[in-house]
């Protein structure tokens, strides 16, 4: 008996990575992650912690120059958007592993990393690129409650 239940465990939780696996690699979802992120960054200009990004010259976001730039753009200067082209946000992508998914964005620009603007208030590039590619809490309960419904469905033709 022990046996048996150590297989369907198993089994269980073999068929739940497959089915995550699966529904990370569907567009939709990647699309709803992509839109999480960069909507936050666009109206709230903050990193996954909630963390207000604000440039190294920034007053109290970007430098005077920036500033002037975006204005003349007709660009957001309310807040820090990492959108100046729209660049950065379209190269957002998910890779599904076999147990975890990664969230990743190119972060380099024709001058240099967006990283090069920011690092005081991120002790490395790493942990800049890991405080913006990726979900918030609230943005991850989002999340599990858009794929909630798709691993339902899916365990039920198992």
């Amino acid at each position: 008996m022990y046996a048996f239940t150590e297989i369907k465990e198993k089994f269980a939780i073999e068929n739940l990575f497959s089915i995550m696996q699966y529904i990370f690699s569907q567009n939709s979802i990647e699309e709803f992650v992509m839109k999480q992120i960069t909507t936050r960054l666009y109206t709230q200009g903050t990193d996954r912690f909630l963390n207000k990004l604000a440039t190294d010259a920034g007053r109290p976001y970007y430098s005077l120059a920036t500033q002037m730039e975006k204005i003349d753009k007709g660009q957001k200067i309310t807040n820090v958007t990492l959108s100046d082209t729209e660049e950065f946000y379209n190269s957002f992508q998910i890779e599904a592993k076999k147990y975890y998914f990664e969230i990743k964005a190119d972060f380099q620009k024709e001058d240099g990393n967006i990283y090069e603007n920011f690092k005081g208030s991120y002790s490395n590039q790493s942990n800049f690129e890991n405080a913006i590619a990726a979900l918030s809490e609230n943005e991850m309960n989002n999340l599990l409650e858009q794929i909630k419904p798709k691993i339902i469905e899916l365990l039920k033709k198992l």
